[in-house]
């Protein structure tokens, strides 16, 4: 007999182009991220402040959503391994049910055991004593 309970999460996250920007911009220090903000104001002149400002307003919303969705992805393991302690916690519990339920005391069945043989053996002597064939009884 076999008892479990089985269960299985899978959590997909879909690589976007501005979702790697994120990524790549999050592995950027304050002064990395200054210096890579200036880099592409530079390279491309035709850029303004307020489409710069639109652009990193764009990439902090990329960050947010990066970490909200890494909080959740947290939140998902923590229910992962919580459900997977408890089936740990029920699977002990069951192993020591059913061995308080199937399991033999040993010495209690040695007892039973040695008393069952004495009282058959008893018969056995009473019993050949009753039936004792003598001479007259095959005449």
């Amino acid at each position: 007999m076999q008892f479990g309970l089985f269960q299985q999460q899978t959590a997909t996250l879909i690589m976007t182009q501005q979702l790697r920007q994120a990524i790549n911009l999050l592995q950027y220090s304050t002064t990395d991220l200054s210096a890579f903000i200036l880099e592409q104001a530079l390279e491309n002149p035709s850029l303004e402040g307020k489409d710069l400002t639109g652009y990193i307003d764009n990439m902090f919303g990329h960050i947010d959503n990066l970490v909200a969705e890494r909080a959740e992805l947290g939140a998902r393991v923590n229910r992962v391994e919580m459900i997977e302690n408890r089936l740990m916690e029920q699977n002990v519990f069951a192993k020591r049910i059913m061995s308080d339920n199937e399991d033999v005391d040993l010495e209690r069945v040695i007892i039973d055991l040695t008393t069952q043989e004495s009282v058959h053996r008893a018969a056995l002597a009473v019993g050949a004593r009753v039936i004792q064939p003598s001479l007259i009884d095959f005449l």
